[in-house]
């Protein structure tokens, strides 16, 4: 039971929604590179709508974003010269 409750707050905290700038500084790079991310659908992310004639609001889920990375990652090949 303490467990299930540690993981459930464990989940939480990673699926916080984080603003473009967060996500920014979490990969390292600029909003402007994130914003051509997401333009070319090459991260996960949340579009929440707004109301009347604005743009949506752009948030990524932490989660997502840790698996994109681990995805991302390049596998060394030891064998290569």
């Amino acid at each position: 039971m303490q467990q299930d409750m540690q993981q459930a707050v464990t989940s939480a905290k990673e699926d916080i929604l984080l603003t473009r700038k967060d996500a920014a500084r979490i990969l390292g790079v600029s909003v402007h590179t994130v914003d051509r991310y997401v333009c070319e659908r090459l991260i996960p992310h949340v579009k929440l709508p707004r109301g009347g004639r604005q743009r949506a609001l752009v948030r990524f889920r932490r989660s997502d974003l840790a698996k994109w990375i681990e995805r991302s990652v390049v596998k060394v090949n030891p064998f290569a010269a």
